[in-house]
């Protein structure tokens, strides 16, 4: 019996769902996504119910229909779709053909370096500046460019319309697929207009952290199974002879495929070729049907019915050349080895669960076809799984060889992650060695969108893994979670792994865990559990003799507390890295150790020391980078710290030109991370000059310089921009900056951020009048500060406290409030002490006399009564 070709461009039914799409098109009220995802609810039943098919109809008709839009289909089952910069490029080249006169520059030079000159370190000492700098700079210079096209779009009503499919894939980390740090999945690219099409298995969790209270933005559509009629319209158009719509033999088809297209589409296939009748398919009861139906693939025309095997396990893509290479390297019994290659290619499209892939020579097989032909076919053929591996060993060797071909960075990752399937398939302690080098590699260079490609896929296979293994992956995940900025979820991560793990194989990974944990605490501002965690993990390295990372646990320690005020407690912990650095012969991290100190000093006050330690760290530094051991950002960091020490010295010209020679060096590197941060410290340079309008203008450039890049100094600008209105006494006009400040750090969270712009704006409140809300701001920044242990903003809190008092004249309640700043500050540190206790004499001096010797017993009493006299 003759094959009937099906035509690509033939569409059944869905004329329902397809109104909703052309009127969700054509309504500019409209949420901007529309969310289509399988009706029903088995696991075992999602999938192939005609989402693929339905979005290419929908992407069809509207190139058909409406010249003014721009249609972009990208499917996440492609490895490549699933790399944020890929994914930019080729949603920009579609822009360009809705407006060729449009030319991205800034875009396609800074992807060039990316592909080129950008490539990233594995060098660990700078693996903070790369992938993350890299990724912003590209999105930095696309804003540039599309601000413009923006305008063109806007004036001549023209729009994006992007279509993700497959995205069941990437639902649980979606934001891998946008450019933007900040930007939650779909990337809006900033264009006003734009929609987007998003096509799973799952309904959207709306308690995931990108969906949260975006209900308003989605437009939900569920799809259900074909219905009789649609199933008939199907079975004429594509059955090679007729069968009665009303017949018993259509209702029992119907029944046997319950309007499933996928199943729909195979039993057609299977018709077509003769391997069955109607009447054999019937006689099938319903339950055992999909059984019974997908295993007779194998009774197609040889080859078909290998390439459909093959294609089933070599899973990503499949290709002629992956074909040649099988068959030159397995042995299959009756195995037909002359093959027309060129009708085969014709051939296996025409079925109808194999497409051709949306760019190159590769085909595409079925998602939820290969699952079946997995289950049905290969695991009673190949239980052992001899056949499976001995392909894999193939498609292994072919992957190899292409990789040693490209120098295109993007594809390379691509062929390691296809590689990393097959070497788990054949021998999964190989494979996840193989995993283990690559993610390690990806984690030190920052490269956060290929590191999580490579965890989800070995999550495929966490069946196959012993519990030490998925103790190990787990901890991976956490560390993943972390350089994606989501410290949270490594805590919740961790735990979890506590509970589950084997007692004897969770002591002896414990440091791991405890370096992680004391990361996460330290990047959400809980610094006395930072600094718990990792005085616990360095007594477990000192116990191992791991000299180097006692090294790097002793300067995370210095770092919190020197962030908790407790200088001589920083210092000691600094110098112990140093010791340890400069035994080891790590001459970064012993000049960043140098640098962290001269930080110290100069807060200290102890100027010199801080000059002397800081420039021996430069000139190290220096030395390194034109040994070419080090980037030039090194250099910039160094000049960064020495222009703050030379801030505290008032001397401003020193200063300026430090900070001027480090932002030369983040010019030429394109660090914009350390950009914005150097906007801020001009405008710190320009308040000291007393010209508070200039320094306006640096605060405003660091927002527009750190936004969607450096969220730490996006916060700083918006404090500083809202502390020149206060220096100008406009109190009213700084409360938005501090309240946005307070808003962005809660997000974060950053809990330190938050408490000083809690406290920043409680004081313009009081300016206004606003008590009640005072009250309330400094309530929440002292509750977080006693959390955390933040004694020098607690004391901040009990000044402000002490102030409201006295302006109100309230002086015994007043000076108890100073009291409590003087003892905050006392545990703080001594310089801060010390401008404390001046401060209170001060105030003492606006007192009545009168009042003065009882004020003065009430202090002495406090202090007396706190166990303070003898120590301070």
């Amino acid at each position: 019996m003759m094959y009937k070709q099906q035509h690509v461009d033939h569409f059944i039914g869905r004329t329902q769902e397809i109104d909703t799409f052309t009127h969700w098109l054509a309504d500019p009220s409209a949420p901007w996504i529309l969310y289509i995802h399988d009706a029903l609810e088995e696991a075992d039943k999602k999938g192939g119910v005609g989402k693929t098919r339905l979005i290419r109809r929908c992407a069809d008709l509207t190139r058909q229909t409406n010249p003014y839009m721009a249609v972009v289909m990208v499917d996440f089952f492609n490895t490549a779709d699933r790399d944020r910069v890929f994914l930019a490029e080729k949603i920009i080249a579609n822009l360009q053909e809705l407006y060729p006169h449009w030319s991205p520059s800034a875009f396609t030079e800074a992807v060039q370096q990316y592909r080129t000159e950008g490539r990233y370190s594995s060098d660990q000492s700078s693996a903070d500046s790369d992938e993350m700098q890299t990724r912003e700079a590209i999105s930095t210079a696309l804003a540039q460019d599309l601000r413009l096209l923006n305008t063109y779009l806007i004036q001549e009503n023209k729009t994006l319309l992007i279509f993700f499919d497959t995205f069941e894939v990437i639902e649980q980390t979606p934001t891998v697929a946008s450019l933007r740090q900040s930007q939650t999945f779909p990337d809006n690219y900033q264009l006003e207009h734009i929609k987007v099409v998003i096509a799973g298995r799952n309904k959207l969790d709306w308690t995931h952290t990108n969906w949260r209270g975006r209900e308003q933005e989605v437009q939900v559509m569920a799809l259900a199974p074909f219905s009789p009629q649609e199933t008939q319209e199907y079975v004429q158009a594509e059955l090679i002879y007729d069968l009665p719509s009303q017949s018993a033999q259509a209702a029992a088809l119907y029944e046997r495929t319950e309007g499933r297209p996928i199943v729909i589409g195979l039993a057609i296939d299977v018709l077509n070729h003769g391997i069955l009748t109607v009447e054999d398919m019937i006689a099938i009861g319903k339950n055992d049907f999909e059984a019974y139906l997908v295993p007779q693939v194998n009774k197609l025309e040889e080859p078909l019915n290998w390439a459909i095997l093959f294609m089933a396990h070599v899973y990503h893509r499949f290709n002629m050349p992956i074909l040649e290479t099988i068959l030159q390297g397995v042995e299959f019994d009756g195995f037909v080895r002359d093959i027309n290659r060129e009708e085969l290619a014709t051939k296996l499209p025409q079925l109808s669960f194999v497409r051709r892939a949306t760019a190159g020579e590769d085909f595409v097989l079925h998602d939820e076809m290969r699952r079946l032909v997995t289950k049905y076919c290969w695991e009673i053929q190949d239980p052992g799984k001899r056949f499976r591996k001995s392909i894999s060993h193939c498609v292994i060797d072919y992957y190899e060889q292409q990789e040693l071909q490209t120098q295109n960075d993007q594809q390379k990752q691509t062929l390691i992650i296809e590689t990393l399937y097959h070497r788990l398939f054949v021998d999964p302690d190989d494979g996840l060695r193989y995993f283990s080098r690559h993610f390690g590699s990806a984690i030190r260079a920052r490269k956060r969108a290929f590191a999580r490609l490579l965890f989800q896929e070995i999550q495929k296979f966490t069946a196959l893994l012993s519990p030490a293994q998925l103790g190990r992956l787990q901890i991976d995940q956490a560390i993943l979670l972390r350089i994606e900025d989501n410290a949270t979820a490594v805590i919740e991560t961790l735990q979890q792994l506590k509970e589950q793990a084997d007692p004897a194989w969770y002591e002896e990974n414990l440091p791991l865990v405890l370096m992680e944990e004391g990361k996460c605490y330290q990047r959400l501002s809980r610094l006395p559990e930072a600094a718990n965690s990792f005085i616990q993990c360095l007594a477990m390295q000192q116990a191992r003799g791991n000299e180097l990372q006692c090294a790097h646990l002793l300067h995370d320690l210095g770092l919190i507390f020197l962030r908790r005020g407790q200088f001589a407690e920083s210092l000691d912990y600094y110098e112990r890295s140093i010791a340890l650095y400069k035994k080891l012969g790590r001459q970064s991290e012993y000049a960043t150790a140098l640098n962290s100190t001269s930080f110290v000093y100069r807060l200290q006050g102890k100027i010199e020391e801080a000059l002397r330690r800081c420039k021996i760290a430069w000139r190290i530094r220096r030395d390194l980078f034109r040994e070419e051991k080090v980037s030039e950002d090194f250099i910039g960091f160094s000049l960064q710290t020495l222009g703050g020490i030379y801030l505290t010295a008032s001397n401003v010209i020193e200063a300026e030109r430090c900070f001027h020679d480090a932002y030369d060096i983040y010019q030429r590197t394109n660090n914009k991370h350390s950009i914005a941060t150097i906007y801020n410290r001009f405008g710190q340079v320009q308040i000291l000059k007393g010209e508070l309008e200039g320094a306006k203008e640096w605060f405003i450039k660091a927002q527009q310089a750190s936004k969607d890049i450096n969220e730490d100094q996006y916060i700083t600008s918006l404090n500083r921009q809202g502390y020149i209105y206060t220096l100008q006494q406009q109190w009213k006009e700084a409360i938005p900056f501090f309240e946005e400040a307070v808003d962005r750090a809660r997000k974060l969270p950053d809990y330190y951020h938050q408490t000083e712009n809690l406290i920043e704006l409680a004081t313009a409140l009081h300016h206004l009048g606003s008590l009640q809300q005072v009250q309330s701001r400094l309530q929440e920044a002292e509750a977080i500060s006693i959390r955390e242990k933040y004694f020098n903003l607690l004391g901040q809190v009990e000044q402000m406290r002490g102030e409201i008092d006295y302006h109100a004249k309230d002086y015994p309640a007043a000076f108890l409030h100073f009291a409590a700043y003087c003892h905050d500050m006392a545990i703080y540190n001594d310089s801060e002490f010390k401008i404390a206790v001046r401060k209170v004499v001060d105030a003492l001096l606006g007192v009545p006399e009168s009042d003065v010797p009882s004020i003065v017993q009430k202090l002495l009493s406090y202090w007396t009564k706190e166990q303070l006299d003898t120590k301070y």
